[in-house]
């Protein structure tokens, strides 16, 4: 199941979610990649990101949590700020920008692999990775 950049729209996502992962087979996987725009939207007013109509703002502290939550059958293979979406040619300064706010966390996932809360959240964006067990 891919869920990428479409949760955060839903009103009512929790009984989306449990419906994505009912949707899984023991072994079968799940991805999503959402937004987390919020902690850069407090301190930079001025930049339009360009993610009308969120709703939810789902980061770390969101999907790490997410197996407890809404299956305790899945396993996190990989919780870790998404890619960066821009390219260095369409626009140098924000690339730039997006790659230096989100190496603090990754370096922070790279030490930490099985924490649950990160201290840096500036991030921009947040993937999660999981399995359903086979029973």
């Amino acid at each position: 199941v891919i869920a990428s950049a479409s949760l955060e729209h839903v009103q009512h996502v929790e009984p989306v979610i449990k419906k994505l992962v009912g949707l899984l087979n023991p072994g079968g996987f799940f991805f999503s990649f959402t937004p987390y725009i919020m902690p850069i939207k407090k301190w930079v007013t001025s930049i339009d990101f360009g993610y009308p109509a969120h709703i939810h703002d789902m980061g770390a502290d969101f999907w790490n949590k997410f197996p407890d939550i809404f299956d305790e059958n899945l396993t996190i293979l990989k919780s870790r700020p998404s890619i960066v979406q821009l390219t260095f040619k369409t626009n140098a300064l924000r690339c730039i920008l997006a790659h230096l706010l989100k190496l603090p966390a990754k370096i922070e996932c790279a030490l930490f692999p099985k924490k649950k809360f990160l201290l840096w959240s500036f991030v921009g964006g947040w993937e999660i990775f999981l399995r359903k067990k086979r029973i």
